[in-house]
């Protein structure tokens, strides 16, 4: 195995990986417009959640086990790990008997995408160590990369899906991938810590381990159990939400409650938790963050998810048309993020989360107008509204946490923050689903989503008023 060497800039090194963290913006952005062609094809509508909700769940819990078990092997090989399982995913999906077997597809999907983010950072924060060099601009490449990724998934993926088919959104990353490999063949392993000992990651109940002198196991450290848990409880808890009929909801219900506690029970116990609820209730306004970031996640994937839909059902557009109509959104998302992040040394977060908020409630107000007329360039501007809240909320969290968390906490403090926002997107998958598919409300299905945005934007108010009051009241 290769060492670190000096021969590779930090931003090299961001650009090289940077080709391989294009890959989850791209699976999770183009399937919003494949979802009609695939359901068709499948003749089961049914289904259309879980093929989203499958690479958040997946990807949610992957993230962090990919960058502790980078630690142990070496962050390279992970990333190359993530890149063939992706391969494999990708080959096989488009060749699926039924519409379950593509959902396990986009799952393993959800595994080998979520290799590359926190192995690429690895790699880059410890070449720039190696250097005694900084690594922000390397890791702003790997976040911009990701960002543009997801910018142009939908629009491409209208491409591949009208002129192709929705199976080439699955075979397009097999060259990608390919790509991908052979940029990192030129990239330095980071160290691996495999044959060293193991302690205990830092977190609120270091205490109960410290000074056991032994050495951990691998299971320990990525808390195996605990992820099976809280997976098999959030797809409960999905399962009951796309439920219509009371028993299959009550029965979803039950089996997520008792899920939710049964993980609460183990996470309190566990040697090195998934997610640590002591240092969770230890940091109320961390909590607030997180809890705060999966109610405006939900808010911005139902736009994300379920305009491109309503424009090919309701609109009359084909995947392509459907897929360009976010292109404004994301647009906006990236004005505002750089707009905020100007304003990052002047404007507290509260601010910004401020502003979010409004935005979010006048945005869906406003754009309720413009789609009711399904007049091409006023859903161009409806999609562009609904763009502007994103930039501060998710400045606004992100700046929030990083001034709240200890330095010795914030790796553990931005892993969960992620998942926070993959839970956000699960959610949103069954309220796009009935507001796309029910028939006991007779108003256009856009009305609904709309409603729904505006109710999270309160729902979000009310949030920030209980941090605002009761968490931190001296801010």
């Amino acid at each position: 195995m290769t060492s670190l060497s000096t021969e590779t800039s930090p931003q090299s090194a961001g650009w090289r990986l940077g080709m391989g963290t294009l890959l989850q913006g791209l699976n999770s952005s183009m399937i919003a417009v494949a979802l009609t062609d695939i359901s068709t094809d499948f003749n089961d509508n049914t289904a259309a959640p879980w093929l989203i909700s499958a690479l958040y769940f997946t990807a949610a819990v992957s993230s962090p086990a990919f960058g502790h078990l980078s630690d142990l092997y070496g962050a390279k090989k992970l990333y190359r790990i993530g890149l063939l399982i992706t391969l494999i995913a990708s080959l096989l999906g488009p060749l699926s008997p039924n519409i379950w077997s593509l959902v396990a597809a986009r799952a393993l999907i959800g595994i080998g995408t979520a290799a590359q983010i926190p192995t690429a950072i690895t790699i880059v924060v410890a070449v720039a160590r190696m250097q005694h060099s900084s690594s922000s601009t390397a890791v702003g490449i790997i976040s911009m990369l990701g960002q543009v990724s997801a910018a142009i998934g939908p629009a491409l993926g209208g491409f591949i899906v009208t002129t192709l088919g929705w199976q080439w959104i699955f075979w397009i990353n097999i060259p990608l991938v390919c790509n991908a490999y052979l940029w990192t063949r030129s990239v330095p392993e980071t160290q691996s810590k495999r044959n060293a000992e193991v302690q205990d990651f830092p977190s609120a109940k270091q205490e109960r381990t410290q000074g056991s002198g032994r050495r951990l196991t691998e299971i320990e450290i990525i808390d195996v159990p605990g992820i099976m848990l809280f997976c098999l409880s959030l797809i409960a808890l999905l399962y009951a939400l796309l439920g219509t009929a009371t028993p299959r909801i009550i029965c979803g219900l039950i089996l997520a409650g008792a899920g939710f506690l049964w993980f609460y029970w183990h996470e309190l116990h566990a040697t090195h938790p998934f997610m640590d609820f002591l240092f969770l209730r230890s940091n109320p306004v961390v909590l607030y963050i997180y809890l705060r970031t999966i109610i405006v996640n939900v808010a911005f994937y139902l736009v994300f998810y379920g305009i491109p839909q309503w424009a090919g059902q309701s609109g009359g557009m084909d995947a392509m048309r459907s897929g360009f109509v976010l292109l404004p959104n994301f647009i906006a998302g990236v004005i505002t993020t750089r707009f905020a992040a100007s304003r990052a040394g002047s404007w507290q977060p509260r601010t910004m989360r401020t502003v979010g908020c409004s935005l979010l409630i006048l945005s869906a107000a406003l754009s309720t107008l413009a789609f009711m007329t399904k007049q091409t360039l006023l859903l161009y501007a409806a999609t562009f509204l609904l763009g502007l809240p994103s930039g501060f909320n998710n400045m606004g969290n992100q700046l929030e946490l990083n001034r709240r968390v200890r330095p010795e906490d914030l790796g553990q403090a931005t892993g969960l923050f992620r998942t926070s926002q993959f839970i956000g997107a699960a959610i949103s998958t069954p309220i796009a689903f009935h507001a796309l598919h029910s028939a006991l409300v007779p108003i256009d299905s856009i009305l609904i989503l709309m409603i729904a945005i505006i109710g999270i934007g309160l729902l979000t108010f009310i949030v920030d008023s209980i941090y605002r009051f009761r968490i931190h009241p001296m801010e």
